[in-house]
């Protein structure tokens, strides 16, 4: 090979690390696909995790390092050492730079994309090198956990906390926004109620729901003398919901023009095609036609203030009709679980927006909040950060007033004149004079409420509550002023001063911003431009500092790639997709919501189960697939009394590679006791496996994991529907997680899978058959993730009856102690005597933050239950994503198998080693006592927290790390006086 030419290293270090880490992933996914040995695919998974974080990092902080950063030149230095020397040969022209084998790399696998598999595979093993030992894997997979943990150090998510030293300040280079889009949504709303009107009777009632954003161009430096603006919405008769997407054109005027304005307009008629379209007259006419073609949008144009019906497109946004839409005031009243430092801001901006845009007009009514501001779920289960505004197409004037939502109750209409409104719509007559006196826009009242509720994550009622400010009822009167600003004051000390969301609110509720010199309100066109200046710029700019990675002008399209009701996560790679949609890669390779045809056969096994689902919803009284229970899948109950799985806690915004790595670690330290004691004496024993039932959701059998260790699911049973009695498809995740945790943590145990509930566990008779079919099945162990906060309910004592049945058979119940911190003691069944409540701790035994209160004079028995690692449902994940399937979620639900798993270990030790004993184990009393004797590392150490922690090592202070001889005479001791 002739030599090659030297080239400097130039400004691109961090695009060849993104490209690196991109293309290091996918290959290590190829070699997983072909690899036979399970510990080998283990290590790709974790390779391409790491690699995943990686790229997430580096487009964390790459506009503000330097190019020649310390972090990213070690990164790249480590993985150019797992390239061999063959990748140079591969490009005989590639030339020689100071990353030249990486550079190959990357160039070459782009280049045998639409090869072989052959080829990629001689191609990936030739010229990737990662090591030939398990300690080899290892010690590149703590490289860049390693790298990882440096990255958050020296540059955590608040840039507040940053060194100056590694900070490099970005100009702020965001344009302006238009202006103009007040008069293109205003002429949409006036287009869209001349058009409403029809012969049916009775007349249809539509609802619209507009999506809001900062409506920038895409293209800022775009010359566009129209100012024409697309909306996004969707229309509704009957709450059966279409998208829809409009042109509008700004109205044209006679005037005389400059020569080179009059030729750019002739060259932009004569470039524009002429496009169909047909005159609306009755909405309700394109709707019907629309509905029969689901995948389909409408098209409309706005012209001369007339509504046009164009050729109807592929829907951009495929939402799920079965399930309900969610509102923000359901996602602020399920507090920090939702509302990120991301996701908060991100929604401060585009709320702020829709009072710059949508002020005065009729998309803005009266009654608008957190209850009007709509999301929408997909056929994947994700919530795109993607807000609507909900309102009625109806006349300004009485009609106005209302705001039809699905969970608010209608007001009585009244005749009103139109004149009776002001510029925001309020009814003059029926709002208090002084706060109309004191601010004259309610529009910003309710903006400065809205703010509050994102930054305290808390709704308003509570905050009045807290602090004794009496509110009265009913949606139009949480936003007067004066009591807005009463408990702007009170909770104001809870939000830094510094915070641009102070300075927002304080300003939002400042009468003196938004009047003249002469006391008088500002008009629209100053209100706006002090409204940009005043409130949305400086959370733009906090927005800016805190997500430096988030352009302003694209903040539109990459909200809607985030995952609301998943703390704000991605849901695809941006990599192949710049924005949520059905478009480009998607129409390459067909809709992923398209039913699987024959072409499609590595899906369709997860996808043929869906029509069994649905006569589930027909047959099953115990657990129909409707909105409403959708809808509690994702918020959960708020009656007291109503059972929950205890699964949705998390101990920030996401769970970082620190607590994801700590929980490896500790897996691996269990794995290597039970290699020890387990695997290594199998073969010679003729004991029976251990049996373990799982009451929960369901599994995903087509997860590689599952069908990998599909011998060891010997059982299944539906308890909810007998009707499909073997059928235990899992629909929600929670079955499939702890499933998985169960099989990881018992590998050579029986399996036993018993489907109580589609999304969250069904009434307690349900529950009490399931724990007595299970104890006809003669398991061993029974695991419990779910929870009532009572028992003092209906059925309950079948409940109780079936735990005595089982604990009379001496078998093993285990359950979730609850998430619910201090506020609760621990949920039942777990806080049945015959029951073995299981608490959760973090990888060194710290107490969860969720996890309840130890109780005195108890064994308040503990384990890992935050940031676990497990499988989850193929059809509920996104492959390009998560090509894996696994999620890493906390909760007492998942402490409370791994626990059940070590309990299996136990019995299985015993079986082997002491089979003599072995079934004295089996007595919840003994089993316990094992439990808090493994927490103990020492002769008289203290419980932590007042928890009995219970982790497994080889390691000398473990009872798993002495002598097998010590082993069995202190579990015998136990076996004998406890």
């Amino acid at each position: 090979m002739a030599p090659m030419p030297y080239v400097a290293e130039g400004s691109q270090t961090i695009a060849l690390l993104l490209d690196t880490s991109l293309t290091i992933r996918e290959i290590a996914n190829f070699l997983k696909a072909d690899e036979p040995d399970r510990e080998q695919r283990h290590f790709y998974i974790h390779l391409m995790s790491h690699c995943l974080m990686i790229r997430d990092h580096t487009n964390r902080i790459k506009t503000s390092v330097k190019q020649k950063n310390e972090l990213i030149v070690h990164i790249l230095l480590r993985f150019e050492s797992v390239v061999t020397n063959h990748v140079l040969e591969e490009l005989s022209t590639c030339q020689v730079s100071s990353y030249s084998r990486l550079r190959a790399l990357n160039l070459h696998w782009n280049k045998i994309q639409n090869e072989n598999d052959k080829i990629k595979l001689e191609f990936a093993r030739k010229c990737l090198n990662f090591g030939q030992s398990p300690d080899q894997h290892d010690e590149l997979v703590e490289c860049l956990e390693k790298w990882e943990n440096d990255v958050i150090a020296q540059y955590p998510e608040d840039r507040s906390q940053w060194s100056k030293d590694d900070f490099v300040p970005q100009k702020e280079s965001w344009s302006e926004p238009s202006y103009a889009v007040w008069g293109a949504a205003q002429s949409l709303f006036k287009a869209l109620i001349d058009s409403k009107k029809c012969t049916c009777s009775p007349e249809h009632e539509i609802s619209a729901r507009l999506c809001l954003g900062t409506y920038r161009k895409s293209d800022p430096n775009k010359d566009d003398l129209d100012d024409d603006f697309d909306f996004d919405m969707f229309l509704s008769m009957k709450q059966a919901w279409q998208e829809v997407h409009v042109h509008t054109t700004k109205e044209r005027v006679v005037q005389f023009a400059l020569d080179d304005e009059v030729k750019h307009l002739q060259r932009r008629k004569q470039q524009s095609p002429r496009i169909p379209q047909m005159r609306v007259t009755s909405l309700c006419e394109p709707m019907e036609k629309i509905q029969k073609m689901a995948s389909l949008r409408l098209e409309f144009k706005v012209e001369k203030g007339r509504l046009f019906k164009l050729r109807s497109e592929r829907a951009k946004f495929p939402i799920d009709r079965t399930k309900s839409t969610v509102s923000l005031e359901q996602f602020i009243k399920e507090g920090s679980r939702f509302i990120t430092e991301k996701t908060k801001r991100i929604l401060a901006v585009l709320l702020s927006y829709a009072v710059l845009h949508l002020h005065g007009t009729p998309w803005l009514q009266p009654t608008w909040g957190s209850s009007s501001i709509m999301f929408f779920q997909t056929a994947s289960s994700a919530i795109p950060l993607r807000p609507f505004i909900h309102t009625r197409l109806a006349q300004e004037g009485t009609d106005a007033i209302t705001l039809e939502l699905d969970h608010i109750e209608q007001h009585e209409e009244v005749s009103c004149d139109p004149n009776d409104f002001d510029a925001d719509g309020f009814d003059l007559d029926g709002i208090d004079p002084d706060d109309l006196m004191l601010h004259h826009f309610p529009s910003l009242v309710t903006l400065a409420v809205m703010l509050m509720e994102l930054y305290l994550a808390t709704p308003f009622e509570i905050l009045a509550k807290k602090y004794g400010i009496e509110l009265l009822d009913g949606v139009e009167n949480r936003t007067g002023f004066i009591d807005v600003d009463l408990v702007f004051q009170e909770c104001k000390s809870e939000i830094p001063e510094n915070s641009q969301f102070y300075y927002a609110i304080e300003k939002c509720l400042d009468p003196q911003t938004w009047e003249d010199e002469q006391g008088k309100k500002l008009d629209d066109q100053t209100l706006r431009a002090t409204l940009y200046e005043e409130v949305i710029r400086p959370l733009e700019t906090e927005l800016n500092q805190a997500f430096s990675y988030i352009s302003i002008d694209e903040l539109d399209k990459k909200a809607q790639t985030l995952d609301f009701g998943n703390w704000g996560q991605t849901m695809q790679n941006q990599q192949t997709k710049d924005h949520f949609s059905c478009s480009d890669q998607e129409d390459a390779q067909g809709s992923r919501n398209e039913l699987p045809t024959p072409q499609h056969s590595r899906y369709f096994s997860r996808y043929q189960v869906l029509p069994e689902a649905r006569a589930w919803s027909e047959l099953s009284a115990g657990a129909p697939r409707t909105a409403q229970r959708s809808e509690q899948r994702i918020f959960g109950e708020f009656d007291y009394k109503a059972s929950k799985f205890f699964d949705d806690e998390t101990v920030s915004e996401d769970h970082s590679p620190e607590a994801c790595s700590n929980y490896s670690l500790w897996k691996r330290n269990f794995q290597a006791v039970y290699k020890k004691y387990i695997e290594a004496h199998l073969e010679q024993s003729s004991q029976s496996p251990v049996k373990i039932a799982v009451l929960d959701t369901g599994i995903d059998q087509t997860h590689p994991d599952m069908d990998a260790r599909s011998e060891q699911i010997k059982g299944k049973y539906n308890c909810i529907n007998e009707k499909f009695e073997s059928v235990v498809n899992d629909y929600n995740g929670h079955g499939t997680f702890t499933a998985g945790l169960l099989l990881d943590y018992a590998p050579d145990a029986e399996l036993y899978i018993i489907k109580i509930a589609e999304n969250k566990p069904s009434n307690p008779e349900i529950i009490a058959k399931a724990i007595n079919y299970a104890v006809t099945l003669k398991v061993d162990i029974i695991s419990m993730s779910f929870g009532f906060p009572t028992c003092d309910i209906d059925g309950y004592d079948k409940v109780e009856a079936a735990i005595m049945n089982a604990y009379s058979k001496h078998v093993l119940l285990f359950a979730a102690a609850s998430n619910s911190g201090a506020n609760l003691d621990r949920a039942y069944p777990a806080r049945d005597q015959n029951v073995i409540c299981i608490h959760s701790t973090d990888a060194n035994g710290n107490r969860s933050k969720f996890s309840p209160t130890a109780i005195s004079n108890e064994i308040n028995l503990a384990t890992i239950g935050e940031a676990v690692e497990s499988a989850w449902p193929v059809h509920l994940c996104d492959e390009a994503t998560n090509p894996t399937f696994v999620k890493y979620k906390s909760g007492t639900s998942y402490a409370t198998p791994i626990a059940a798993g070590i309990g299996a270990f136990l019995l299985q030790y015993a079986r082997i080693h002491m089979p003599e004993k072995a079934n004295m184990l089996k007595r919840q009393s003994k089993m316990k006592a094992v439990f808090r004797r493994i927490a103990e590392k020492s002769q008289g150490s203290k419980s932590r927290d007042e928890y009995h922690y219970v982790a497994l090592s080889v390691v000398a202070g473990n009872l798993f790390g002495k002598g097998e001889d010590f082993i069995n005479s202190t579990i015998g001791d136990l076996l004998k006086y406890n």
